[in-house]
């Protein structure tokens, strides 16, 4: 079904608008997918946060151009259809790798992550990426240990000067207490 130029523009700028707003796209041939395997496999991919759908190779380079990103012109052949991941990465990435292998039918070509093309190998590596959560806890247990190290580092001196403050005024009292037991 043939569709005009100002359909094409449309679709271009809804395209262009997704685009900007995600970092991570995911370019998979869609061949040998029923309807049905395709509705099955946009409910598994929302359920992670994710969108998937088909666009032409042309409208999708010019959408890329458009936002001044790279254009993948090796994986923008034959049907390709988009899925474009928000914060989390892994699980939906995660649920279009187990979908290609329960299906046989959906092969990965390809991606972007941010500016840089990469191939199906590096797309499956994503998949093994711990979730947002995960990497955020981590990063601040890194920032943590360091900054108790600090406080410790800090804190030696401090205590160490009130010990010898209070050594010559445990020292009296040991004094005192000695002199008042001899008096008994």
């Amino acid at each position: 079904m043939a569709i005009n130029r100002e359909e094409k523009e449309k679709l271009v700028e809804d395209l262009k608008g997704k685009l900007e707003t995600t970092d991570v796209i995911i370019l998979t041939d869609f061949r040998g997918l029923s309807v049905s395997d395709q509705q099955e496999l946009r409910a598994k991919l929302q359920d992670t946060a994710a969108d998937y759908q088909v666009v032409k190779n042309t409208l999708t380079r010019i959408a890329l151009e458009a936002i001044d990103r790279p254009v993948p012109k090796e994986h923008l052949v034959g049907p390709t259809a988009l899925a474009l991941l928000g914060e989390n990465i892994a699980s939906p990435t995660k649920a279009l790798l187990d979908f290609a292998k329960e299906t046989g039918a959906l092969a990965i070509k390809g991606g972007l992550v941010g500016s840089q093309i990469i191939g199906a190998k590096k797309v499956e590596a994503l998949a093994d990426l711990p979730p947002l959560e995960t990497l955020l806890a981590q990063v601040v247990g890194a920032l943590q240990g360091p900054a108790s190290s600090l406080v410790g580092v800090l804190e030696a001196p401090a205590g160490e000067l009130v010990r010898t403050l209070e050594a010559p005024q445990r020292e009296l009292v040991n004094t005192l207490q000695a002199y008042a037991d001899q008096q008994q």
